[in-house]
């Protein structure tokens, strides 16, 4: 057996101290930038949106605090879906600040930019104690980065579309409520009519609110010939009629000169009807108005039983 002398037991002792020294020092520096780059609240929130940012629905909800749930409605929270929100009005320009912890909780002040317009938000996170690191390191999770979209919609629109995919109405709400990531949400519609139209737009949906939309149909140029050639029928209807106050007609004539007169009226309607008309759309209705160049003609009877032929012309505004 060979003995080693107290000399050399002394360095090779010293070599191991050195070594767990500088095994201990790299541990520690490497929980240091672990601690700052990974597990920390400021780098779950920023893992969060740059998901979003790169439409990686899995990832994001991954970093969320709570499982979503499903609400009866088509699955918006995907990476489809991201990829549109993104092409319609890129989320970016994410700024972290202001973060303070406490215990198991933190807090983080985010702003971010939904193409141009600027949002903010304080967000609320907890550490996750089943998901611990060997260094003592905790992960964070953010409670809720979701936002909610509410179309409404009249009953000639039973479906709408968001982020490229159907989603139903209602029937008796009249409504459609979704979950989505924040971003900007294009909404569409059919009207299911070759007369009327929803046209399309894009809402912003910010962390934590509600975007309300309202799937209101306009008249197409089909729809808009259809109401006017209506019009038009239902005044040539309203000058057929033989009475100086045409039955459920939007205009009349006085006479207040002689003391009978005869059922003889006769009406005229210079031009077109609708030539002047305009169309105003509101709470679902649509009103027609119009400048009617109207002459009409009747018969009166004198104090003396004599027949007048009485004559009136002018322009009534009518709606």
């Amino acid at each position: 057996v060979r003995l080693r002398s107290p000399r050399v037991r002394a360095r090779t002792i010293g070599t191991g101290l050195a070594v767990l020294v500088v095994l201990c020092g790299g541990a520690l520096g490497a929980r240091a930038v672990l601690a700052v780059t990974v597990y920390s609240p400021k780098a779950a929130v920023a893992s969060y949106f740059s998901a979003l940012e790169h439409g990686h629905a899995s990832r994001a909800l991954s970093l969320l605090g709570h499982p979503v749930g499903s609400s009866g409605v088509p699955d918006l929270l995907t990476d489809a879906a991201l990829r549109v929100q993104q092409q319609a009005a890129p989320l970016h320009g994410v700024k972290i600040s202001g973060v303070h912890t406490t215990g198991h909780y933190a807090t983080a002040d985010v702003t971010y930019l939904i193409g141009t317009t600027p949002h903010s938000q304080t967000v609320e996170l907890v550490a996750d104690p089943r998901h611990g690191h060997l260094l003592g390191l905790q992960n964070w999770h953010v409670e809720s980065l979701l936002a909610t979209v509410a179309v409404s919609a009249p009953a000639s629109v039973s479906s709408v579309e968001l982020d490229g995919v159907s989603v139903p109405i209602d029937p008796n709400t009249r409504e459609a409520v979704v979950t989505v990531f924040p971003g900007a949400i294009p909404v569409a519609a059919d009207a299911q009519s070759s007369y009327y139209a929803v046209p399309p737009t894009i809402v912003d949906a910010a962390i934590g609110e509600t975007a309300s939309v309202q799937a209101l149909p306009n008249l197409t140029p089909a729809g808009k010939e259809a109401l006017l050639a209506a019009f038009d029928a239902d005044m040539e209807h309203c000058a057929a009629q033989s009475s100086l106050a045409p039955d459920g007609c939007p205009f009349s004539q006085q006479d207040s000169h002689f003391y009978d007169t005869f059922n003889s009226a006769t009406w005229k309607i210079d031009g077109r009807p609708s030539e002047s008309a305009t169309l105003a759309v509101a709470d679902g209705f649509i009103t027609v108005t119009a400048d009617l160049s109207l002459e009409v003609s009747w018969v009166d009877i004198d104090y003396g039983g004599n027949p007048v032929v009485q004559h009136s012309s002018g322009t009534v505004l009518v709606t």
